[in-house]
């Protein structure tokens, strides 16, 4: 870590074998590169879509298996299936399966009407599949967290709402919820981190493209430090990216010993 913010001042190349101290030079380049803005709004774009639709389906999910059914049972681990798989070959299966060239996404589609797009052709569609899939391979660890947090919630406060006349809505938000709240204050920081730190989906599934609508800040850091070959500007937006996430999981942080949810 020391070395690349040492490197974020210097115009050190890949295979160079001298480099000089400049300065803030790439931090004043970089407030004006309009191609690591793009990457950063690309990065709260997919990271913002991923992260609420991970949260939504996973709560979902640990209600459904919490549920005191055999096929629950088989539910869970039915769920944690894309857990066991490498990002890579996530990336390789989801881009076959969202070609138009092979029986995938759009036949299934095609079943219920729906005509499916040519999903890396325009920008809108290439984020919208990495976000789906992101969510497919994320879910399931929420999933488990939640499913753990619902498991350790004490009985008490829910029979005495029960026996109040609560329904199961009520039930779900103001007691469940509430008293869950730290788990998904954890949950939530943690997968952040993750979805703006991804990379594997994008670079096996689109490559930053088309054109740059799917180039998050870790992708942007790659090309220009081993595409470009320019470690020194490459160490400079690794050094900002550090600081959004750092900045973003203290605010959570705040939030989270602000509400009482994290002691």
């Amino acid at each position: 870590m020391a070395q690349v913010v040492f490197q974020s001042f210097t115009n050190a190349k890949l295979f160079g074998k001298t480099s000089e101290f400049i300065g803030f030079q790439n931090y004043i380049k970089l407030m004006s590169d309009s191609r690591f803005w793009n990457s950063v709004k690309v990065t709260f774009i997919l990271a913002g879509g991923s992260l609420s639709l991970q949260i939504t389906l996973g709560l979902g999910l640990a209600l459904l298996v919490h549920l005191p059914f055999t096929i629950s049972k088989w539910g869970r681990t039915l769920f944690i299936v894309p857990m066991v798989l490498p990002p890579v070959v996530v990336g390789i299966i989801w881009k076959m399966l969202f070609s138009p060239l092979l029986p995938g996404v759009n036949y299934f589609l095609s079943l219920v009407g729906i005509n499916g797009p040519l999903w890396f052709d325009t920008g809108a569609s290439a984020r919208w599949a990495v976000i789906l899939v992101d969510v497919w391979y994320g879910a399931p660890f929420v999933m488990l967290m939640f499913l753990a947090g619902l498991e350790s919630l004490p009985q008490e406060p829910m029979i005495a709402a029960i026996v109040d006349g609560a329904n199961r809505w009520q039930l779900l938000r103001f007691i469940t919820i509430p008293m869950l709240k730290p788990v998904i204050i954890f949950v939530t920081i943690y997968r952040a981190i993750e979805a703006l730190k991804m990379f594997a989906l994008i670079y096996i599934m689109t490559g930053g493209g088309p054109g740059i609508a799917t180039e998050p800040m870790n992708y942007h850091i790659w090309r220009v430090g081993f595409s470009s070959y320019k470690i020194g500007y490459a160490s400079t937006i690794a050094v900002m990216m550090l600081i959004i996430i750092a900045s973003i999981v203290f605010i959570m942080g705040w939030y989270g010993h602000k509400t009482g949810a994290i002691r």
